[in-house]
């Protein structure tokens, strides 16, 4: 693989809850590696994997397992100046399909008034997505881009009462960044 970073120096700040898109399996460990100190969420069906409970408990990441608590520990992780990644689809993207995103992140972000950065991940050729086995592998060398943009104003978002009307307006416009994000770099072949 080839890779190319844009935005580096936006990350790495205390209390930091990064929200990416989730292209391929490989954009989590990419990601991850450049991020000190980073928790995330991971599927509750994993912690009970064998090869895998035990990396996941010494990590310190978070299980979706039970949402509220899950949003509680994401929160206090935040609140203590920790970095957390988010994949606001909840799974990776199927290439083709408009964008699904769950609430989340966008609890979270609110409830912990926290940092909010989006980072744009796009992989080319595709491989390692939902749509392909994880033999499929592309003829030739595949290149993962990551983009860090501005940061997210919440101040529009957390003023909106009821709280879950906000919430839910904070889902839409992440899912309405990360749309007109891909059909940029799309447009632009990156």
């Amino acid at each position: 693989m080839t890779y190319e970073i844009v935005g580096l120096d936006k990350l790495n700040r205390p209390g930091q809850l990064i929200i990416a898109n989730h292209p391929t399996l490989v954009d989590i460990v990419f990601l991850i590696s450049r991020v000190k100190q980073a928790s995330c969420i991971v599927k509750a069906k994993l912690w009970h994997n064998p090869f895998m409970r035990g990396p996941i408990i010494n990590a310190g990441y978070i299980s979706n397992g039970d949402p509220e608590q899950m949003i509680d520990d994401c929160v206090a992780w935040l609140r203590s100046g920790g970095s957390m990644i988010i994949f606001p689809e909840g799974t990776r993207s199927i290439p083709g399909k408009s964008y699904r995103f769950q609430r989340g992140a966008a609890a979270i972000a609110l409830q912990a008034n926290a940092l909010v950065t989006p980072v744009t991940l796009t992989c080319h050729p595709s491989t390692l997505t939902k749509a392909e086995r994880w033999y499929q592998i592309p003829e030739s060398r595949f290149h993962l881009t990551m983009h860090v943009g501005d940061d997210i104003a919440l101040d529009k978002f957390a003023d909106i009462s009821p709280k879950s009307i906000g919430v839910r307006r904070f889902t839409q416009y992440q899912q309405d960044y990360f749309t007109q994000q891909r059909e940029l770099y799309k447009r632009d072949g990156k």
